[in-house]
């Protein structure tokens, strides 16, 4: 048999042997249908940012803010975090906001942290003197973030959880 004649022999071969007329087809049974058992892998954030403050989350998990609480004067700075909880995310077009519990908002200064491209900001603070004066520690804040970018506004709550998984 020559070459040609094997080759298209093998061909027809193929076709045939790989059409088979028959389809298989299965029936699903209610057994089929099941949960994803899997458990669901936990969200956990670090207690402390890269400056050494408070992680709060901003929203549902829109943004992520570190609150850091000078003991002396009594200043606050708010570094915006990505998702990482160690980079920082400059924004454009954003007011951030304290709300104690009782008291007004008071806004915080937008202050450019070192590489913020223009324009953009990821660094807000908020002199100790514009605090009511119950709040001495850190631990008295107790109340909301509020961040505002492009109109849009994300909340967070500001406290201290203790081992028991509840707020001071």
């Amino acid at each position: 048999m020559s070459t040609r004649a094997c080759s298209l022999l093998v061909v027809i071969s193929l076709g045939v042997w790989g059409c088979s007329g028959k389809t298989e087809v299965r029936e699903f049974s209610p057994q089929d249908n099941v949960e994803n058992t899997t458990p669901v892998e936990e969200h956990h954030h670090p207690e402390h940012g890269p400056n050494g403050g408070h992680i709060v989350i901003l929203g549902d998990h829109a943004h992520h803010a570190e609150l850091v609480f000078d003991a002396t004067s009594r200043n606050i700075t708010v570094y915006l975090l990505e998702h990482d909880m160690a980079t920082a995310t400059p924004l454009a077009d954003a007011t951030l906001t304290l709300k104690i519990e009782g008291g007004e908002p008071i806004a915080f200064e937008v202050t450019p942290n070192t590489g913020d491209p223009a324009g953009q900001t990821s660094k807000f603070t908020l002199a100790g003197d514009k605090l009511p004066e119950t709040v001495k520690t850190e631990e008295d804040l107790h109340g909301t973030l509020d961040l505002s970018v492009g109109g849009k506004s994300q909340s967070g709550t500001i406290g201290h959880a203790d081992d028991h998984g509840h707020e001071h």
